[in-house]
């Protein structure tokens, strides 16, 4: 084989290696931080967060109807509206994902890795679901601030 060929193959195997420590260093810091529920203490503090803001906007969306404020809605109680509708689909989508993280009965260090496994192959997705929900909270919040002039 000539030097040239070989460097490139050295490379290809550098990269190879270096790809599979950084999966695998992903992988144990997800192992590591599974709690008693088998998730993350993070993806715990999301569940919560996500139902809370459910709730929330659920709460939201019962008051702002044209017969609980006995008048039509405005266009920015419409946007409102519009915009809660949004948050609960993906508070829910949130919450569906992150159930199906949690640990079946079986706590055995297979099940544990399974649910490593699984958070850190869809962590791209919380993360995405998570930047969704804190853009529609900034919306949510300005379309009150404006129904509030």
């Amino acid at each position: 084989m000539d030097p040239v060929s070989a460097l490139g193959v050295a490379g290809n195997v550098i990269q190879l290696v270096q790809f599979s420590a950084s999966i695998i260093k992903s992988f144990l810091s997800f192992y590591n931080d599974l709690g008693p529920e088998g998730l993350p203490p993070r993806y715990e503090d999301y569940i919560f967060r996500a139902r809370d803001l459910e709730s929330s906007n659920v709460e939201l969306k019962k008051k702002l109807t044209p017969k609980g404020l006995k008048r039509p809605l405005t266009t920015t109680e419409r946007d409102i509206v519009t915009v809660t509708d949004e948050c609960i689909k993906v508070a829910k989508l949130l919450l569906r994902t992150l159930e199906t993280f949690k640990a079946a009965n079986d706590d055995g260090r297979w099940a544990k890795a399974l649910n490593a496994f699984k958070a850190s192959r869809n962590n791209d997705k919380i993360q995405s679901l998570l930047q969704q929900l804190q853009s529609l909270r900034e919306q949510l919040l300005l379309n009150i601030v404006l129904n509030l002039r």
